[in-house]
């Protein structure tokens, strides 16, 4: 299948997707480790192994691992810690409109 994906154009487009689910599994997970609150650190890590199994669908179809994207986990980490003073539900919500 790999073939035919790559001699479709498709295989980078769905790299691509593989790479955003896996750059907001380890932002979830990061930003779960430093969230105060139980309940919201438990939504955290569950949409973080969501995320995580989202980039396994694509890794079927790609055949390769991918690693995350460092600068927007950086961006959206530190984003959540600027925010957290303000809300952390809030962080939730803007993360999840990514």
């Amino acid at each position: 299948m790999n073939q035919m994906l790559s001699n479709s154009g498709m295989l980078n487009t769905l790299v691509i997707l593989q790479r955003g689910e896996i750059t907001e599994h380890e932002i979830y997970t990061r930003i779960a480790k430093v969230t105060g609150d139980l309940h919201n650190r438990e939504v955290l890590e569950r949409i973080a192994n969501e995320e995580y199994e989202h980039s396994l669908i694509w890794k079927k179809y790609t055949e390769r691992d991918v690693s995350p994207d460092p600068v927007r986990v950086w961006y959206y980490y530190l984003l959540a810690r600027v925010h957290r003073s303000l809300s952390e539900s809030g962080t939730i919500r803007l993360i999840r409109t990514l």
